[in-house]
């Protein structure tokens, strides 16, 4: 069985690695020229379910 120190350990390096992947992969992603800026919605999700 896993003492809780190697549980949280672990999760601690798999956050780690998952902050220095986010970084390298900005480093390496092409731009989408094509993507377009999608317009706000006004209306709120609450704003919809009652009906107002």
């Amino acid at each position: 069985m896993f003492s809780k120190f190697k549980i949280t350990e672990f999760f601690c390096m798999a956050d780690n690695f998952c902050k220095e992947f986010v970084l390298q992969q900005g480093k390496y992603m092409i731009e989408d020229k094509r993507a377009r800026h999608r317009t706000k919605n006004t209306e709120t999700y609450g704003e919809n379910e009652n009906g107002h």
